[in-house]
């Protein structure tokens, strides 16, 4: 089974796992998908002939499905053409690959999951037209999150590994790595895959404002 996992970025720049939930789909999907249904996104795409690309060189077809829609929805949020709450906006940002939020924010993302959640519920429309529950991770990473306020352990924040089915974005790929040397079987001690330092890199995240998120 996929998972989603949350890491604690320390003082230092490097991080280290604080949580782990069970089947991805209750993380950045669940809050996709709620957000494409609450704002009719399926049915606006259909209603507009609005056309999904999947890959370079994609000339697109309309969505069948909700999932179809995610790339819709961050376009439209980004081009301010769906209005979200502010709690709905810093909850989807967080979802975002890159994304790392600062210990000042830990307050501001636990009350804005919580509200996600209450909001927006976790019973879903099945295939056969009825409800059924589905996984949902909010409630559960408000409170791991509460846990590290409640620890008052200095950090610099934390961050997402999505899902468990793509590759770690903070192992990135060392720079330094010699492939050849690698390839060819001699004697090489550097490692391919280096672990992220939040301090001494800055190009593959980026911080969580919950300033941005209301104003975007």
């Amino acid at each position: 089974m996929s998972r989603t996992e949350l890491f604690k970025i320390l003082p230092d720049g490097e991080w280290e796992p604080e949580a782990v939930y069970g089947n991805s789909w209750g993380w950045s999907p669940y809050v996709w998908d709620k957000l494409v249904e609450s704002h009719g996104l399926l049915e606006r795409a259909i209603a507009t002939n609005h056309k999904v690309i999947r890959w370079a060189g994609d000339t697109g077809e309309v969505p069948y499905g909700v999932m179809d829609c995610w790339s819709y929805l961050w376009d439209l949020v980004k081009d301010k053409k769906v209005v979200l709450e502010p709690f709905e906006l810093l909850v989807l940002r967080t979802t975002y690959d890159a994304a790392a939020l600062k210990q000042g924010q830990f307050p501001a993302l636990i009350e804005a999951l919580r509200q996600f959640q209450g909001k927006h519920g976790t019973m879903t429309t099945d295939l056969k037209g009825g409800m059924s529950k589905r996984v949902c991770h909010l409630s559960q990473m408000a409170d791991d999150l509460q846990k590290l306020v409640d620890n008052d352990e200095a950090l610099l924040g934390v961050c997402w590994y999505g899902t468990s089915t793509i590759e770690n974005r903070w192992y990135p790929r060392n720079p330094d790595f010699d492939e050849e040397a690698y390839m060819q079987g001699t004697e090489y001690d550097g490692e391919e895959e280096i672990k992220y330092n939040f301090l001494k890199r800055e190009d593959l995240h980026f911080w969580v404002s919950e300033e941005e998120a209301s104003d975007e």
